[in-house]
């Protein structure tokens, strides 16, 4: 069906066009689990405000099924935001990665989680993450579905609290720069200590649970105000690795594709492997 769109569309349109094609393919129901040998990431998406349906898979086509990832996409249904069609992929799943905003998935979707964590499996989550499972004030979920209010607590390990400041990041004063406390764990290896700029505007996420690790803070230019923005934490048995950056424009940046990448391998209890180089992607590290 992609052969029949014409060449001469610009680029976006094309893109939009193929993302419309694919989300309808990964609706249906039932995907398969990709064929080969190497780790199973299900990404779980569902939110509006950071574009993740587009920038994961770009980052996963770029970063990750070169190295031998096998990947699958689990999406919000887009009328039915808290169905998630295919989340029966997670019991496939060596890593879950979240990007899920205020969604109350079925008693029995949020049980399919629950059950993966409760083996000791491993999660990544991003960005909104950290407000994944409740709805504002409280509310009630809808009819047949159900809340996990306090998933940031009991997975990731924090605190979600809001927006620092919200307009900081519009006016390109929010940065991030990694914890010179923890330089020696696996996640930050071959990160550099340079302050970068960030348009994901900062979560007050303290008080973090002793059982985390702060691998990156987070601040305001001429603001004293540092928030935890990646950190590690246990869940009973299971790895977790959370980052609350994830604005689009943060994929741009090596340093935050880099944190993905060893928070991901790093999860699954593996080095990160080498991309070989007939594979390697146009921009990715070391291509030239």
């Amino acid at each position: 069906m992609l052969d029949a769109i014409s060449p001469r569309l610009p680029t976006r349109i094309f893109f939009v066009l193929a993302v419309g094609l694919i989300t309808e393919l990964l609706l249906s129901s039932p995907l398969p689990v990709p064929e080969g040998k190497g780790p199973h990431v299900v990404f779980l998406i569902g939110e509006r405000e950071y574009r993740t349906n587009e920038t994961l898979p770009s980052f996963a086509e770029k970063e990750l099924i070169p190295r031998g990832v096998r990947v699958s996409y689990v999406l919000a249904h887009p009328k039915r935001l808290h169905y998630f069609p295919n989340i029966e992929l997670i019991a496939d799943a060596d890593l879950v990665f979240l990007s899920i905003r205020r969604r109350n998935p079925p008693l029995e979707q949020l049980s399919l989680l629950k059950e993966y964590l409760d083996k000791g499996h491993p999660l990544v989550g991003i960005r909104t993450t950290s407000h994944a499972f409740g709805l504002r004030r409280r509310q009630p979920p809808p009819k047949g579905h159900t809340t996990w209010e306090n998933f940031d607590q009991e997975v990731l390990g924090a605190t979600y609290r809001g927006h620092l400041d919200k307009e900081s990041a519009n006016m390109g004063k929010c940065f991030f720069e990694i914890n010179r406390q923890a330089l020696q764990h696996p996640i930050l290896k071959g990160l550099t200590l340079s302050r970068e700029v960030t348009r994901s505007s900062l979560y007050r996420s303290n008080p973090l649970m002793e059982s985390t690790t702060v691998l990156a803070y987070g601040g305001i230019t001429d603001r004293p105000e540092r928030e935890p923005v990646a950190w590690i934490n246990q869940y009973k048995n299971a790895s977790i690795f959370y980052t609350s950056l994830g604005h689009p424009q943060d994929f741009n940046l090596p340093i935050f594709r880099q944190l993905l990448i060893n928070g991901i391998f790093w999860a699954l209890g593996e080095d990160v492997p080498e991309i070989p180089k007939k594979e390697r992607p146009y921009g990715a590290p070391g291509a030239r």
